[in-house]
């Protein structure tokens, strides 16, 4: 449908958080290493280097209470290190503010498991570096090609294997033996009635933001002398981990390191389902294009140019990742962010906000991912339905490629987590979702 770098999906905004301590479920990690293996690969053979993959640790930030009682969010990175050995420390509010200055400030009762296995993928380069090893093993690959249809051809006398036929928007036609539909937002309408009927899947709009860190007491960032506050904030958000924070009462936000390049700043975003909010629910992704589409007209309308909008990741095709920065006007997304930073992380709380983009979430409703046979040809193992979503998929998506070989390669894979990813399971799972929801 799109180029392959494009701001209509899950896969732009310059950063992805890995991380392995897995607070979701214990069964994610073995899955999780693999893909760190793979990820390391990537980078090697791409020639990438940290322009694709950065260590830099992670905190997980939650209540003291929770991991004491081996609950909430705290209790299941706890449960996730138990289960596979993995290393850890256990740091206060004082020991972050000694590690990473002017950054992240914890409230007495608020405690962090750090891990060293986590950092920051690069989406645009993990993409770019997977299409092209995939073009130079001989992969055809085919862009601006809206898929239309797809449907399992009549036998013809005598053949006993099917062949699947895909219908694009511009009248073109494909014939495969195996199917693989990994689709990103469009899945409710590719996957078909059947799927949803046993998976409830739901999109939501998200919005990522980009603050430039503020040092009150002395002045802007920028303007600091070696040694002074100014300096140690701007070196501690330089070597700060990742983090994720669930406090008390609040919103579940996440945020990285300061990275190179554009947009600036530094990236946070909350993380929590958003269904209740104005404007979060989608029912197509094409209704977040109309809406960025219709965000550019109202802002040339009002400065005579649309200047504020500028892709600050684009490809030879102009399907960028437009960031809406400079102005907040009416933007009560950054003034919910800058609420939920505000006594956590007051630099950027107080600092000068440089941009905004938009992305899409796809829900199951047990958060899990949907990665399994079509019910309609689950006996010949033809097509595989794969949603690797709920906005914590890209991480995986290097062991989740391998595995998706190896189930049309061989109808299995050691990789795949039946219990979680399998129809079967969601429908045992399904959660019971409130109707604006559905």
């Amino acid at each position: 449908r799109h180029a392959p770098i494009h701001a209509f999906g899950s896969s732009h905004g310059r950063s992805r958080i890995f991380r392995t301590a897995y607070f979701e479920h214990p069964s994610y990690v073995p899955l999780l290493q693999r893909a760190l293996v793979l990820w390391k690969e990537l980078r090697d053979k791409s020639g990438e280097g940290e322009e694709l993959l950065k260590m830099t640790g992670a905190l997980m930030i939650g209540q003291r209470s929770d991991l004491e009682a081996g609950s909430g969010f705290l209790g299941g990175v706890m449960r996730s290190i138990r289960a596979h050995g993995l290393s850890y420390e256990l740091l206060g509010g004082q020991q972050i503010a000694a590690r990473w200055p002017g950054t992240l400030v914890l409230a007495p009762e608020e405690v962090a498991l750090y891990e060293e296995d986590a950092g920051v993928l690069v989406p645009e380069a993990c993409i770019q570096a997977h299409l092209d090893i995939a073009q130079q093993h001989g992969a055809i690959l085919c862009f601006h090609e809206p898929l239309k249809s797809w449907r399992q051809q009549e036998h013809e006398s005598g053949d006993k294997v099917p062949v699947f036929v895909l219908e694009t928007e511009s009248g073109k036609v494909h014939r495969t033996r195996k199917l693989v539909l990994a689709v990103g937002g469009w899945a409710p309408k590719v996957f078909g009635a059947e799927v949803l009927k046993k998976v409830d899947l739901t999109l939501e709009r998200r919005v990522l933001h980009w603050l430039d860190p503020k040092q009150n007491t002395a002045g802007d960032i920028d303007e600091g002398k070696p040694g002074d506050a100014a300096t140690r904030t701007k070196d501690g958000f330089d070597k700060l981990p990742i983090y994720i924070w669930e406090p008390r009462g609040a919103s579940e936000f996440y945020g990285f390191p300061r990275q190179e390049g554009s947009p600036g700043g530094i990236k946070v975003a909350v993380h929590d389902r958003q269904g209740s909010q104005p404007n979060a629910l989608l029912r197509t992704p094409e209704e977040l294009r109309a809406r960025k589409e219709g965000g550019l007209r109202r802002r040339a309308g009002r400065t005579g140019h649309a200047g504020d909008e500028q892709a600050f990741s684009s490809n030879e095709d102009g399907e960028g990742c437009d960031a809406t920065g400079g102005s907040e006007e009416d933007s009560e997304e950054v003034a919910e962010m800058r609420r939920l930073l505000s006594g956590r992380v007051p630099s950027l709380a107080s600092g000068r906000h440089v941009a905004s983009v938009e992305c899409i979430y796809t829900f199951t409703p047990s958060e899990h991912f949907l990665v399994d046979w079509h019910p309609a040809h689950a006996r010949g193992k033809d097509v595989l339905l794969v949603s690797p979503c709920s906005g914590h998929g890209f991480k995986f998506c290097s062991a989740i490629g391998e595995m998706c070989a190896d189930m049309i390669a061989t109808g299995a894979s050691p990789l795949h987590v039946s219990e979680l990813f399998s129809i079967e399971a969601h429908e045992k799972n399904q959660c019971a979702l409130p109707s604006e929801l559905r």
